[in-house]
């Protein structure tokens, strides 16, 4: 999710930390999220928090991506706490405020 400008550096070097840094199967799991493997390229099928629909969730743990097959919905995990917050919190989390919860759910190294 690049919806940053470039003058706001601060937050782009705490994303690029995050997306480096970030494990993907502990992020899903923190919400819940558990699936099984697929294959052998480091992905996940599981029941999608956006709708409660069976194996429709797809986890990318290598480039860190999500995809919902029912909805179309996908993206970084910047997108997903946003996207969860609204779907399943019916709240909206800001872009700063994901990258707040990240880096103190998951220190950067």
């Amino acid at each position: 999710m690049k919806l940053i400008h470039d003058s706001d550096t601060e937050l782009n070097q705490k994303m690029q930390s995050i997306e480096k840094s970030i494990n993907m199967e502990a992020l899903m799991k923190e919400f819940g999220i558990s699936g099984e493997k697929v294959g052998t390229k480091n992905q996940y099928l599981a029941k999608c928090p956006f709708h409660d629909q069976e194996a429709s969730f797809l986890i990318d743990a290598k480039t860190k991506e999500y995809f919902c097959f029912c909805e179309g919905l996908r993206g970084d995990v910047f997108s997903f706490l946003i996207n969860y917050d609204r779907d399943v919190n019916h709240k909206h989390m800001t872009l700063k405020q994901a990258v707040d919860y990240l880096i103190e759910k998951f220190p950067i190294q």
